[in-house]
């Protein structure tokens, strides 16, 4: 069966991500999101036997869920469309019909879920915050493409500032860089140094969410044993 060529995210799909973002669980949930992306580019079929598509109620027609956590509970909602996966929304076992319980939330979750995708693409949620406790985190950091320009300018500065102040590296080890060796010292300013090429390569490439980079989220999951 033929995959999607191309990933959207709506605004929706981006706000509901955003309202797990603090949980201890966030990674793992990025995890199977990513890992599906990268299964859908090779073939359509469900992922797992909880990735199906909805069938018994008019309303949900043309929508697929599926269920990446149970703790927490998390179903996400998408379409396939003309080779198009359309990420659109986060929610729970609740936002639809199921064992004869939610009837009445297909029609809530059909109407948000259609007019989000009606809205059209959102490349990046531009999320106003970004976790990271020293430069290595930043290398590679899956958000870093997402965050807001002004978010990466105040880490810029604060990269930047380091080679006068220490200040990070104070902070992270409770003791003044000039008080360690030499070769505590290069290592340190090599992680700085990475991690300002890689912030200033997010703050002046094109903005861009590893949820649409298609070609290696899916050469990632033909060499993945993750299971959602």
């Amino acid at each position: 069966m033929v995959g999607v060529r191309k990933v959207t995210t709506t605004s929706l799909f981006w706000e509901t991500l955003g309202e797990l973002r603090s949980h201890r669980n966030y990674a793992f949930l990025r995890d199977a999101i990513e890992d599906l992306v990268g299964r859908k580019a090779d073939s359509i079929a469900p992922v797992n036997g909880r990735d199906k598509p909805f069938t018994s109620d008019a309303n949900l027609k043309g929508i697929w869920h599926c269920s990446i956590s149970r703790s927490p509970d998390v179903v996400l909602f998408y379409t396939v469309e003309a080779g198009t996966l359309n990420l659109a929304m986060l929610g729970s076992h609740h936002d639809y019909p199921s064992d004869g319980t939610n009837r009445r939330s297909a029609t809530r979750t059909a109407g948000r879920i259609h007019n989000a995708i009606a809205q059209g693409h959102v490349t990046v949620p531009s999320w106003k915050t970004l976790a990271w406790s020293r430069p290595s985190d930043l290398v590679g950091h899956r958000e870093l493409g997402e965050v807001s320009a002004q978010v990466l300018d105040v880490i810029i500065d604060e990269l930047r500032a380091e080679a006068d102040t220490g200040a990070l590296f104070r902070r992270l080890h409770g003791r003044d860089i000039l008080d360690g060796s030499y070769e505590d010292m290069e290592a340190w300013f090599a992680e700085v140094t990475a991690a300002s090429e890689a912030v200033l390569a997010a703050r002046y490439g094109k903005p861009l969410s590893c949820f649409h980079s298609l070609e290696a989220l899916a050469a990632k999951a033909r060499n993945s044993a993750f299971v959602a």
